[in-house]
Order: structure tokens, then C-alpha cells, then sequence
């Protein structure tokens, strides 16, 4: 990963440029704050990247001198000088003259600001004396919803209208409307590892989401490439782009399929994938499809294949697409599509899938034309035999804690992330394998890295098969690349290997356009010396470099590719070798087997160009100028650049200084502008005419030469180049590719002698096939064999000396959202339903959490002997007969000091006495009350109480005539209401005072500690004394005294009212705010001090077991490690307590076992090393040490080691 690292820096910094200037940057962020001033930026690339190349210089500098405008007009000072801010972030999308009469305002005044692209669309401001306030348009004037409704068969849709400028070659500007529909479904939620169903047709419209504002819909993918969190499985989406200018006849269709590895799922990238300029300039429709991918997307298993009607296992990643392909043919004609010309098209994993399609009887007549961009045609690495794809799943399931008859059950029961988290534990592991990535071993790498550059063979530090070693599941790329296609022997899947398939003729009819890099290997030669499993540390020797390609291919390849200096060294011999066997290779194969099938249908490409910010001619300089390109040429991911054009737009266009070293220089110029145009019009032809040939004389060819993308690249006089000709693969002499580039020449690619000589080798091989867990140097031999080296060892046999480190018996899984959150259905109903809501209140530790634990029969409020243990309100629900008893558990009404925070719980509590139909109001006995409890009350529950008749009467008698001859209550009359000023409360309204207050029940709670009952009796007078009360009930919490009374009190008081909770519901709480409640039980009933109150919890991880147990992983946050060592105790035994006490708790709620694993994490970490491993973490930099205590929480934590 050393070398790979190293090639990222260089591109990254390169490419280092500024989004605004830096001053403006510093003054509106200061201005707005970092979040409104990055929410500019993101609507700025938006409008910039809409602009294009072409245009984006002058859009960037109209919004940046907008805010400059805007920032003087704030600096100048005075009444209505600032724009509220949601406007000021896109205020260069108003009409120019109308933004500077708004700044204007005088005080009083108003205004309307339309917007450029849509003057239909107004921001209306006014000036209040001291501000301008108003709100923006919908959509930020970036769209308007689209007045026409399309009618489709699955549903009506309703887009977006999304304005896109274009600057032709002749210097002429214009723009277009693009019709934009965000986030269609065409998949029902898919059962995991099944094949999905069609949407079903919705009722109403359905109007498109906005992805600029929300978060797109992503399917569950693996790192590195994707990321864990916001994803679902229920994802089958796609994108529509639609030109709404009328057109004479349909258009055709691009579907595009993301590239990702098999792992990645984003098909937005944040607005790179954006079609809409795409969809104008070529005169087409364009969709982009989501779809499950990774594990979920390609688990084989038997099982499996026998739930399918098809017999179909291990592809559903491709099922999906068909899915969506289905969708596109029966809906297409609604948004003006042509469903007989519809071009698949993809790149990398996206190009597999466009094969896969090509290959599948099931995709039959789905398409006409495919595009494949960049893919492997073949490759053993990525089609993977059925026989090796059930070995492999099925040691994946054994990792995350699946096996045996149960295994798909146990698998389908685990949560979502439980997939990714294993991935990026297994992937981080490995990176934690790699040595001498320090100073001097990066020196040393390098260093003989040059001397095989020379020619020189160098050395390297090699390990043999190790116990320990976690398994190469997958392939030479794992864990990097861990999935792809299996060949499942069905129909709906892959019948045969592809190349047994395309070279028998049984391919579906479709025209085909190739094409890939001339480097497509160098990107993939870095990940393979860093996944190389057995040396000491990354080497580029020679050495290495033979040791990697017996490893990854057979021994035989090192001598196909001899040493030596400039291509011949270490990497590039390494990257020559994928390249020639899994893209160039193939691909020969491949359009000569098509072009002999259905001739005139096959058009084969090679991108040469690497971009034209490769200007260095020796390796020193571009090391100095960090140019990547010299390195990768025109390599994998190139291709979706000049697909989609530059992704940072907004960057290349503010960087005005551009130089060598590039700290403010973003890589995009002209001639890869040029090559982005070129490759858009040989899209736009092959979709419109079936042949990219921009030379033909055909109508067709004519009429799309006069597209956007066509001529900006050909159009005659002001194109760039003259159209050259694109034949059929059979019809290129000697079987040259078109060379994909924006200079005049080559214009066509011959192939070398070398190339002939090393393809034919690479034709007459085996299929590239990895064996699996292989010891070092063994994996050479033919794969019929199932060799391994000279130990002759069966596959399994190998996996079994392979264990990995650590089994692991769970993999922890993310909190999911039903633990986090409580939802529930609507309750049914009794023939008489009856409802009350009852709010306890009083002083801190009367029992009042104690009392509902008990009445409710369940530990779900937090008890202790401490003031303030319950921090938040409580609901519970008590269900008896046709009647529904709601609780609502409040702090302490009377602050126990005069904190913030206790302030802050005292108004909780009056909010919850607010929310109640009846107030017990629960003290405890043995406690003299204070003033403070006398005076709560006389304020709720007031002796001297009249009721509303008298208050009635009583105010009339005072009421006066005021000027409007009408009657009203003077303000002195008021002071005659007894006080019942309650937080919360309305005004001084007579409705409001005698309404608002609920009846209260006095609950003496705690008789049974009282030494006599004559206590409690003058506890009884005291009370009455002071308030007038519904009833007076002695209870004990503790031994379950007087409580059924209580209730049969509370079920008379009760009104006829529909039930708010299901009959079997006892609290709203969620499962995660129960752990808390839980965990605050036992740590105040710990501590005497005030160390409870200096806490935050959270929950990090939810993990179900095959035997139906539950694994808890709870943090709990302390200010510092003193308070830290307080919570741990001696040897840990005070955390050990704890996690006891909290499973048994917990088992004892829920009625399933449950292990409760409990971290402490200081907030301030200035802890020595032998705090921390005391803590449960242990620092990565040391070998590992013998825990002082076995209990979970001293072994590891979420920012640790894995538990085990």
C-alpha cells in the first residue's frame, strides 16, 4: 500500500487547487460560519459543472464577485445590509439588477428577486428596520418541478426542470431544459440473496427527490471503494435524464452502469455522475441504476440456487440490472425514449455487467447496442466456477459467525452492516500486516526500486505460509477487490464461461463497442504489490515481482516478460502482465469471435491519450512534479473522465496559476476537454446510427454531427479534428483499434509484434484462474491439478492451517435503527377503549421512578438512592381491562441546586406535568418537606380553590367598559387569582389558569420506612393544609403496598378515548435508551460522589447470535481518567459489576439472553499506556499483553481491538 500511497499523494496534490479565493473564503466563513459558507461552495460546483468547461470560468466568476458584493455590502454596516443567509449561498442565481435593488431597501421597504434561468420563481425580501428577511423559492432557483406530469405505466412522475448552457465552437451561447427524475424505484425491497420484483404501479405522482439537498439511496457496498452507514437494502433505483425540447422522433437510450469493483454503490458521486449535460448534448435520454452489489449482491450458496425458479445462485447484482433494463423497456416511451435503441453501457465493474448481459439468455432483446469501457472479458479473477464461489461464501459465513444446515437463516437475520463491518475489519487487518512503511524502510523500498529499474534484479524478504494468516479468500486482489460474477450454469445467470460462450456464438444480438486503456494494468499492478501476502515488506525488485506473477498467475509468466530497464522494469512488467491477460488479450478474442458472428456490429477502441498534464520525460522530473500520469499513463479510471468530463470543475476553473508543482493547479486542459467531446460524440453516433464512424455520409451520421458533443469535436469550420473513420473490427486491417485520442494522430492502433507474440501465449493458456488460501510460490500450477506448490495439499486442507488470528465468533454490527428508535403499529381498539394520562411529579428521590417500575412490573426508569437520577422524561404504559394507563416519569420538580443543568431538568418536569390528565403528586414520608414543596403546591393544587363557576362569577363583578365599548377585566383584577403561574403556561386568561391544571393525587410513598404511622398521618395534615387534592393514597414502592388501590383509583379517572399504544406495550422508550436507563441505574446506585452526574453514554454495537442471544456494546464517556479509574475500581472489579448487572437487568426486561460489554472512554486521552489497556484499549503500537482482568471491557473496545 506504500507505493500505492505514494502515486495517490502525487495525484492528490496535484491537484490540490481552491473552490474561492482564499480571502472570501476566510471573510464568509467568519460572515455565515463553516457549514452556510461549504453549502455556497456545493451550489456553486453545481452550477459550475452545469456550465462545463467552456463556461464554467465565467459562471465561477459572476458567483464569486456576487459574494464579494454581498460582503462589502455587510462591511459597509447599517439597517437591511445583509441578505438572510439561505439566500446569500446562491444569490448570483438572481437577476442581477433586482439583487442590488434588494440590498437598497430602506427600512419598511420590500422587494421581489426573480431568478435568471426560471423569472417564474421569486425570492420576496423585506427590510423590518433592522433586516432583510424572506425565504428562497423552491429548489434554491437550481430547478422548477416540471408542469407536464409523464403518465408511465408503473406510475405518474412529476421532474425537475434543470436550465443547461452550452457554448458552441463558434463562440454562440444558448442553453436547454433538461428534465430530471431523481430516485425512481422499479424493485420492490429485495429478500436478501433473492431475486427482486418489479415495483408495483403507485398510486398519485411521484415527484423527483433533489440530490443536491437530499441524500441519495444507496445500496449496502465494502470498503475501500464503498462506505458503511446510510445505506439500505431496499435501494433499486435509477436516474432519469431527459432533453425537454420536442424531438421528431424518440430518442435513444443510454443506461449506464456505474464503476465500483463490485463494491462500490454510489451512483451519484456527489453530482458527477449528473447527466444532464450528458443527456442535452448528445440529443439522448440517459439513466443511471442502483443496484445491490458486494456480498448482498453476489452470495452463492445451494440453498439458494434451489429457492430460484431459474436454479439461479450468486448474480444479483446483474439480476437487478435486468430489473431495471425490464423497467426501462416498458416505461421508456413516456419520457419520449425509443425502447429498440437503448445502449447499455458501463466501465470497470459496469463493463462486467454490460458482458454479463451480452453472455445471459436471460437479457435477450433487453438492448441493442453495448458499450464496454475498461473490463475483463474472461478473467478467472472475477468469473469465478460455481464450485469456487460455494468454497468461498461459505468460508465467508464460518467468519461472520454462520455455518452449518441454518447457515442462508442465520445469514438473511444478520443486520446490514454486519457484511461491511467484517469487509473493513478484514481490510484494515491486512494493512496492519504491511512492514517498513517507517522512514527508513519507505528509503530502503525505494532505493531498489531504482536499482531494478536499471535492470538489476534486486532482492526482497520473503515469508512462507503462516499459522495465523488470515485466507486469500478471493483472488490476487483480495481483500481490495473482493467479488465479482460467478458462472451459476443457469439460464438467468451464466451457462458456461464466457469465453466457452462468446467463442461457441452464444452471444445475444447486440452491436458492440470496445474499449480500453493502454495502461489498464498499472493501477491494478499497485494493489497487487500491496496485497501480496508473503514478503516482509512491499518491494518493486525484480525478485518481487517474479515471486507475485508465479503466485497470482503460473510460473511461466515470469520468463513472458524478461527483465529489464524503462518497460521492462519491476512495475511495469507487472502491469504489462494483467493488462495483456485480463484486458488486451481478451479483448482481441473477444471482437474477433463477435465480428465473425454478427459482422458489422463490433467497433474496438484504445484510449492512448493519458491527459494533457503529462509533460515530463523522465521519471526524476515527474517525481519532482508529481505527475501522475508519467507513471499510470492512460490508465483504468481514466476512462469515466472522459465519459462524465472534469468532476472539479469549479476548482479547474478558478485556478488562474497554474505551475509545475501544482499546489494551486487542478489537471484539466484543453486537449482533455477535447477528448472528453470526442468520446461523447462516439457515444452519440453509436447510440443514434449504430456505428460511431463520424466519416460515414450517412443522414444518420449527418444529422448527429450537428450535436453538441460532435461539434465541439468535428464541426466544420470551428471543430478541432477531422472526422476519421471507425470501421468494423473485421474491416481494420491487420486488426487495429481506433485510437481514442484528441491529437490527429495515430489514427488507428496496430498491434505490435511483441503483442502478438505475448497474446498468443496468453490465447493458448488456461483461463486465469487464482487458487484460493494458496502458500507462497504455490499457487502456479494448472488449475485442474489443484496443486499446491510440492505439497500436493487439497484447497481445503490449506484452509484449515490457515485460521485467521482471532476467530471470530460475531462480527459487531451497527446499532440498527429499530433498537435506536421505537415505532410501533396503530393499537386495536376495545368495544369501550379508555384512556389516562398520568404524570408523576414531586421533589428529587421520592420514589417516583421506583413507584412505576413497580405499577408497570418492569425495570424500564432508572432507581438509585441519588438526587436526579432520572435525567429525562420516562413514558410507560399500563394496560388493564378496556382502559390505558399512560406514565410519564419526570425529574425532580424541585431543583436539588441551582445548576444549569438542574434547572434544566425542573422544566422537563413541568413540561411533563403539562402533558397529564391526572398529577400524582409523590412524596416521601420519612423526609420533612420544605418550603419549596408547599409552595409547588399551593401552586397546582391551590386550597382556596373556587372552581371555574366561582372564578366566573368573582370576575364578572369586576369587569369594566374599556374605550371600544366593550367589556373586559382589568389587569389589577388578576392579582385576585390564587397563583397557579405554572412554566409553560398561557398568559393570565382565565381559560388557561383554570383549565391547564390537572387534578392531583397525593402518593405518600416510603411508609414502610416510616418508624410509626403517626408520621405519617402528620405528613397526610401537613399536605391538606397547604392544597386541596383529588385523593391521598399511602404506598410503598419497595414492597408493592397500596399500589393496586392506586390503580383502581386511577382507572375511575380514566376517559372514554381512543387507546394511544398497542394492549402488550409497556414503554415508548427504544431498546438503546432502555441500555442507558439501565446503566444509570447501577452506576448512581455505585457512587456516593457526583461522579454519575459527569457521564454521556452511547451505544456502538448491536450484534444478534445464531443461539438467540444479544451481544451489547455500550460506551460510556467520562471527562477525565480519574473520574475513568473511579468507574473501573480495583483489577476492574466495579466494571465487571456493572456489565453483570446490566445483563441480568436487561435479560431480566426483555426475556432473551443478553452480554452486556461496557467501555470507559475518557474524553481527555492523556492516559500512560498501562491506563489505557486498563481502559480496554490497547495501543496499536505495541505487541499485545496479557489483560489484567478477562472481562470483555478490559480487552478491547470500539476503538480498540475487536472483542473476542
Amino acid at each position: 500500500m506504500a507505493w500505492r500511497a505514494a502515486f495517490l499523494w502525487f495525484s492528490l496534490d496535484r491537484a490540490a487547487a481552491f473552490d474561492f479565493d482564499a480571502d472570501l473564503k476566510q471573510d464568509l466563513t467568519k460572515w455565515w460560519g463553516k457549514v452556510a459558507f461549504e453549502r455556497a461552495v456545493q451550489n456553486a460546483h453545481h452550477d459550475v459543472h452545469l456550465a462545463g468547461y467552456t463556461l464554467c470560468s465565467p459562471a465561477a466568476q459572476h458567483a464569486e464577485n456576487t459574494l464579494r458584493k454581498l460582503l462589502r455590502r455587510h462591511q459597509s454596516g447599517g439597517a437591511c445590509s445583509e441578505l438572510p443567509v439561505q439566500i446569500a449561498q446562491h444569490a448570483w442565481r438572481y437577476k442581477e439588477e433586482e439583487l442590488s435593488r434588494c440590498l437598497d431597501l430602506a427600512p419598511g421597504g420590500s422587494c421581489i428577486m426573480a431568478c435568471q434561468d426560471f423569472p417564474g420563481l421569486q425570492a420576496a425580501l423585506k427590510c423590518d428596520g433592522a433586516n432583510l428577511t424572506g425565504i428562497p423559492p423552491p429548489g434554491d432557483c437550481r430547478h422548477q418541478f416540471d408542469p407536464d406530469i409523464v403518465h408511465a405505466p408503473s406510475g405518474s412522475l412529476r421532474g425537475l426542470l434543470r436550465r443547461v448552457p452550452l457554448k458552441w465552437p463558434s463562440g454562440e451561447e444558448t442553453s436547454s431544459l433538461v428534465r430530471t427524475f431523481w430516485g425512481i424505484p422499479y424493485g420492490e425491497e429485495p429478500v436478501r440473496f433473492q431475486a427482486a420484483k418489479a415495483k408495483a404501479k403507485w398510486t398519485g405522482v411521484r415527484t423527483s427527490a433533489d440530490f443536491y439537498v437530499e441524500q441519495p439511496v444507496l445500496c449496502p457496498n465494502l470498503p475501500p471503494l464503498g462506505r458503511g452507514g446510510e445505506v439500505r437494502e431496499d435501494c433499486l433505483q435509477l436516474h432519469v435524464y431527459a432533453p425537454q425540447a420536442p424531438a421528431p422522433k424518440t430518442r435513444p437510450v443510454f443506461i449506464f452502469l456505474i464503476p465500483g469493483g463490485f463494491i462500490g454503490t454510489d451512483f451519484f458521486q456527489k453530482g458527477w455522475y449528473d447527466a444532464a449535460r450528458f443527456a442535452v448534448r448528445n440529443d439522448a435520454i440517459f439513466i443511471s441504476v442502483g443496484y445491490r452489489s458486494g456480498f448482498l449482491g453476489h452470495w452463492v450458496h445451494e440453498q439458494l440456487a434451489e429457492e430460484d425458479p431459474d436454479g439461479s445462485t450468486g448474480n444479483y447484482e446483474a439480476l437487478d440490472q435486468r430489473l431495471a433494463l425490464q423497467w426501462v423497456q416498458k416505461n421508456i416511451k413516456s419520457f419520449g425514449g425509443d425502447p429498440g435503441r437503448v445502449t447499455l453501457a458501463g466501465h470497470s465493474s459496469g463493463a462486467f455487467s454490460v458482458n454479463f448481459h451480452l453472455l445471459s439468455p436471460g437479457s435477450r432483446g433487453l438492448f441493442a447496442h453495448g458499450i464496454l469501457e475498461g473490463t475483463a472479458l474472461d478473467s478467472g479473477w472475477y468469473y469465478s466456477t460455481k464450485e469456487d464461489g460455494l468454497r468461498f461464501y461459505a468460508t465467508l459465513a464460518e467468519q461472520l459467525g454462520c455455518s452449518g444446515a441454518d447457515q442462508i437463516r442465520c445469514l438473511r437475520a444478520l443486520p446490514v452492516d454486519s457484511f461491511y463491518n467484517f469487509s473493513n475489519v478484514t481490510y484494515h487487518e491486512e494493512l496492519g500486516k504491511i512492514r517498513g512503511l517507517g522512514k527508513w524502510g519507505l528509503a530502503k523500498g525505494l532505493a531498489g526500486a531504482a536499482w531494478s529499474a536499471l535492470g538489476f534484479e534486486g532482492s526482497f524478504r520473503s515469508k512462507g505460509l503462516q499459522l495465523g494468516d488470515v485466507p486469500i479468500l478471493a483472488g490476487p486482489l483480495w481483500p481490495v477487490l473482493a467479488v465479482g460474477y460467478v458462472v451459476d450454469g443457469s439460464e438467468a445467470g451464466l451457462p458456461a464461461p464466457p469465453r466457452q460462450l462468446y467463442e461457441s456464438g452464444r452471444v445475444n444480438p447486440a452491436k458492440v463497442y470496445l474499449n480500453h486503456g493502454t495502461d489498464e494494468g498499472t493501477v491494478f499492478a499497485l494493489i497487487m504489490y500491496a496485497a501480496y501476502p508473503w514478503y516482509e515488506a512491499p518491494s518493486l525488485s525484480h525478485a518481487a515481482t517474479d515471486e507475485i506473477m508465479t503466485w497470482a498467475f503460473n510460473a511461466s509468466v515470469p520468463q513472458l516478460y524478461p527483465h529489464g530497464r524503462g518497460d521492462s522494469a519491476p512495475f511495469y512488467r507487472m502491469s504489462r502482465a494483467i493488462a495483456d491477460s485480463t484486458f488486451v488479450c481478451p479483448h482481441r478474442r473477444y471482437a474477433t469471435a463477435l465480428s465473425k458472428l454478427m459482422p458489422q456490429s463490433v467497433f474496438y477502441a484504445e484510449t492512448t491519450f493519458a491527459g494533457d498534464d503529462m509533460q515530463d520525460s523522465n521519471w526524476l522530473s515527474a517525481v519532482i512534479h508529481r505527475d501522475l500520469s508519467y507513471f499510470v499513463g492512460a490508465w483504468h479510471m481514466n476512462q469515466v473522465l472522459w465519459i462524465f468530463g472534469v468532476n472539479d470543475t469549479l476548482k479547474v476553473c478558478n485556478s488562474t496559476k497554474p505551475t509545475n508543482l501544482g499546489f494551486d493547479y487542478a489537471s484539466w486542459r484543453s486537449e482533455d476537454e477535447l477528448m472528453h467531446q470526442l468520446v461523447n460524440c462516439n457515444y452519440a453516433l453509436f447510440a443514434h446510427c449504430g456505428s460511431p464512424d463520424a466519416s460515414s455520409n450517412s443522414s444518420c451520421a449527418q444529422d448527429v454531427l450537428k450535436l453538441h458533443s460532435c461539434r465541439s469535436t468535428y464541426g466544420l469550420p470551428h471543430g478541432a479534428l477531422t472526422p476519421r473513420p471507425f470501421p468494423p473490427f473485421e474491416e481494420a486491417e491487420g486488426g487495429a483499434r481506433f485510437a481514442m485520442t484528441p491529437y490527429g494522430k495515430p489514427k488507428l492502433v496496430s498491434p505490435s509484434a511483441e503483442e502478438e507474440r505475448v497474446c498468443a501465449w496468453w490465447d493458448d493458456a488456461a483461463p486465469t484462474h487464482f487458487i484460493t488460501s494458496a502458500c507462497r510460490g504455490c499457487a502456479a500450477q494448472h488449475v485442474k491439478d489443484r496443486v499446491v506448490g510440492g505439497c500436493y495439499l487439497r484447497l481445503e486442507e490449506v484452509a484449515k492451517l490457515l485460521q485467521p488470528r482471532r476467530p471470530l465468533t460475531y462480527v459487531r454490527a451497527a446499532v440498527p435503527s429499530e433498537a435506536q428508535f421505537r415505532t410501533w403499529d396503530p393499537p386495536v381498539q376495545p368495544a369501550e377503549p379508555r384512556l389516562l394520562r398520568v404524570g408523576l411529579i414531586g421533589p428529587p428521590n421520592a420514589g417516583k421512578s421506583s413507584l412505576m417500575n413497580i405499577i408497570l412490573d418492569n425495570p424500564i426508569s432508572a432507581v438509585s438512592p441519588k438526587v436526579n437520577t432520572t435525567r429525562e422524561n420516562v413514558r410507560g404504559v399500563k394496560t388493564i381491562g378496556h382502559t390505558q394507563l399512560v406514565f410519564l416519569d419526570v425529574p425532580g420538580i424541585i431543583p436539588s441546586h441551582e445548576k444549569l443543568a438542574n434547572r434544566e431538568l425542573v422544566a422537563q418536569a413541568w413540561q411533563g406535568y403539562q402533558e397529564c390528565d391526572v398529577c400524582l403528586l409523590v412524596i416521601d414520608v420519612v423526609k420533612r418537606p420544605n418550603s419549596e414543596i408547599f409552595d409547588v403546591v399551593r401552586k397546582i393544587c391551590p386550597k382556596e380553590d373556587i372552581g371555574e363557576a366561582g372564578l366566573r362569577r368573582r370576575m364578572r363583578s369586576l369587569m369594566e367598559v374599556n374605550s371600544e365599548g366593550e367589556r373586559e377585566l382589568p389587569l389589577e383584577a388578576y392579582k385576585l387569582l390564587p397563583p397557579r403561574s405554572l412554566p409553560g403556561f398561557t398568559g393570565n386568561s382565565l381559560a388557561s389558569r383554570a383549565q391547564d391544571r390537572p387534578p392531583v393525587t397525593l402518593v405518600l410513598n416510603k411508609v414502610d420506612k416510616a418508624s410509626e404511622m403517626r408520621w405519617v398521618m402528620s405528613r397526610d395534615r401537613e399536605f391538606r393544609t397547604h392544597g386541596q387534592f383529588d385523593g391521598i393514597f399511602y404506598t410503598s414502592a419497595l414492597k408493592a403496598n397500596g399500589i393496586v388501590t392506586l390503580l383502581e383509583h386511577l382507572k375511575t379517572r380514566a376517559k372514554p378515548r381512543p387507546w394511544l399504544y398497542p394492549a402488550e406495550m409497556i414503554t415508548t422508550m427504544s431498546h438503546t435508551e432502555q441500555v442507558k436507563q439501565v446503566v444509570n441505574t447501577h452506576i448512581f446506585k455505585r457512587f456516593n460522589s457526583d461522579v454519575p452526574y459527569k457521564i454521556e453514554q452511547q451505544t456502538v454495537g448491536w450484534t444478534p447470535r445464531l443461539d438467540g442471544s444479544l451481544v451489547i456494546e455500550h460506551e460510556v464517556i467520562v471527562k477525565d481518567s480519574v473520574v475513568a479509574r473511579m468507574i473501573l475500581g480495583v483489577r476492574n472489579s466495579v466494571l465487571h459489576d456493572l456489565k453483570q448487572q446490566v445483563s441480568d437487568t436487561l435479560q431480566l426486561l426483555w426475556g432473551i439472553p443478553v452480554e452486556a460489554r461496557i467501555w470507559v472512554r475518557p474524553l481527555k486521552q492523556r492516559l500512560s499506556k498501562s491506563d489505557l489497556a486498563q481502559l480496554g484499549y490497547e495501543p496499536r503500537s505495541e505487541p499485545k499483553r496479557e489483560p489484567r482482568s478477562e472481562t470483555p471491557g478490559t480487552t478491547g473496545g470500539p476503538r480498540g481491538p475487536r472483542p473476542t
